[in-house]
């Protein structure tokens, strides 16, 4: 299997879990987990691939989400929140 079918398989789980009533943010999150384990375990074996998926897991968020852009993004929302306010 590679890794674009079990991205296909992965995103067919997200529209199910989504579409049976779980929150789009956890099934996002454990369908995330489990595609990266079963591509590093196809690579790696299981133990490793677990491992490496765990570690992988905390860093990816945190490295994609620490850019200007979204750094600034909240401080545009609280201004245009203050506006709205005074008028």
């Amino acid at each position: 299997m590679t890794p674009f079918d079990i991205g296909l398989i992965m995103t067919g789980v997200l529209l199910l879990l989504v579409i049976i009533g779980v929150r789009v943010a956890f099934a996002a999150a454990f369908v995330g987990i489990v595609g990266m384990i079963a591509i590093f375990s196809m690579r790696l074996g299981f133990e490793r691939g677990v491992m490496t998926a765990a570690k992988m897991a905390g860093t990816i968020p945190h490295s994609k989400s620490v850019t200007y852009a979204l750094s600034v993004l909240p401080t545009f929302i609280l201004i245009g929140f203050l506006a709205t306010m005074r008028a």
